[in-house]
């Protein structure tokens, strides 16, 4: 079979709209539109110098089933790019670009395979005239697919390395919309080598070997549900081992941060803290664009400040005014606030009083499991609503805890006053 390499990407989402992010504070917002762009770029470039036999996408390239004339000239230029250089392209259609969209008459670069809607085709990679591996993929017909697709996938007895490229939801994740459902077992089972998968926007690792079964998440975040490194997979096949690295190709990061406030004791220490943070942050890779939120936490005198009307607007705004020209490329998105007054929760969960009586209510809340699942509930309809969920992030556990925590504190200056020794 040989030594052979490619490039495993998915969920690029070209053309991704950030239309508040626009109206804030229009730079940042054309540098956001151009994001996802300049990570296919980066990727191609990836693949380009890392001298890859095949490039593999898994799914949704467009954010929009109608997607625009602009994005799909840019996808050909950049595919035309690995034509160049021998690279061959193989590509499935998901839920957000599926083959009922529209899409425009373009002469796509030779190399370049797209896999029909609704059925399984498999083509033959070629290395110095020998077959090394044979690809295997299915479009979405649709937007919201329901059938198992990972059931139509058959490997043919003569292929040399099996690879299966999907867009689907493994084990029925949450956090996206449950199309092409399938069990992790069932791609275990089904005699391929490489599962190269899409739709999850997170890096997840399925299954490690025999077969590899991968997510590499989207190429480039969107949001702040999308924190951290987004990139691709570098794959490399010899013999009968599959080694694979995680290579990012994003071009703005977006990084939640979180500062204590314990042991601060006058607004410049603090400013002087969060500019430290911001700048910190902003300067590990002057190319890329940093968007940070940070959260402040932790007890001290500072905590009344911040709750004073305008006082943390102002404080982001002096941030944004005074870090701007030493790291260019950071956008403090916003600062939210976790903190709270100096007090001895102990002490006053042990007093026989109603603020006694709130302050264990908030401590058992927090730790009891089937209270957490009824607030849960409470706040689910908000959640899950239709137009709402376009602007909240999905609830973690943690946040749970955090709103907890706010309604804690916001209870107890109301019922200590509002300097809290009352």
């Amino acid at each position: 079979m040989g030594r052979f390499r490619f490039i495993h990407g998915a969920d690029l989402h070209l053309d991704s709209p950030f239309k508040g992010m626009c109206s804030e504070a229009p730079v940042v917002g054309e540098r956001l539109w151009r994001a996802s762009f300049a990570a296919f770029t980066n990727l191609v470039s990836l693949a380009i110098e890392e001298g890859v036999d095949f490039v593999l996408l898994a799914g949704d390239l467009f954010d929009e089933q109608d997607r625009s004339l602009q994005a799909q000239v840019i996808m050909r230029r950049e595919l035309a790019r690995l034509s160049r250089e021998g690279i061959e392209t193989f590509i499935v259609h998901g839920n957000h670009d599926h083959c009922g969209g529209w899409r425009a008459q373009l002469d796509w670069p030779e190399g370049v395979h797209f896999f029909p809607p609704g059925q399984v085709q498999g083509r033959g990679v070629y290395r110095d005239g020998q077959e090394v591996a044979r690809v295997y993929g299915i479009s979405y017909p649709q937007p919201a697919v329901s059938a198992n697709y990972a059931r139509l996938f058959r490997r043919d007895p003569d292929a040399p390395y099996a690879i299966a490229l999907l867009h689907a939801n493994v084990e029925g994740n949450p956090e996206h919309d449950n199309y092409a459902p399938c069990t992790l077992g069932e791609l275990k089972q089904a005699g391929f080598d490489y599962w190269a998968l899409g739709h999850i926007h997170t890096t997840r690792v399925l299954h490690p070997e025999h077969p590899v079964i991968l997510y590499p998440g989207n190429i480039q975040g969107r949001s702040f549900r999308e924190t951290g490194a987004r990139g691709c997979y570098l794959v490399e096949v010899e013999e009968d081992r599959t080694r694979y690295r995680f290579c990012p190709t994003h071009d703005v990061i977006w990084l939640a941060e979180s500062l204590s406030i314990a042991g601060l004791e006058t607004e410049q220490e603090l400013l002087d803290a969060l500019r430290e943070l911001v700048e910190e942050r902003g300067s590990r890779n002057p190319s890329q664009m940093a968007i940070i939120r940070i959260t402040l936490t932790g007890r001290g005198p500072l905590h009344h400040d911040l709750k004073r009307r305008g006082f943390s607007e102002g404080l982001l705004e002096e941030l944004r005014e005074t870090t701007g020209p030493r790291v260019p490329n950071t956008w403090v998105d916003s600062l939210e606030l976790a903190t709270g007054a100096q007090r001895d929760l102990a002490a006053l969960a042990a007093g026989e009083s109603l603020v006694g009586d709130f302050v264990r209510l908030c401590l058992e809340g927090s730790e009891n499991a089937g209270l957490l699942q009824e607030l849960e509930l409470a706040v689910a309809e908000l959640y899950g609503h239709n137009r709402a969920r376009r602007y909240l992030e999905p609830l973690q556990a943690d946040q749970l805890q955090a709103l907890l925590a706010e309604a804690r504190e916001i209870g107890l200056d109301l019922l200590l006053g509002e300097s809290g020794d009352k």
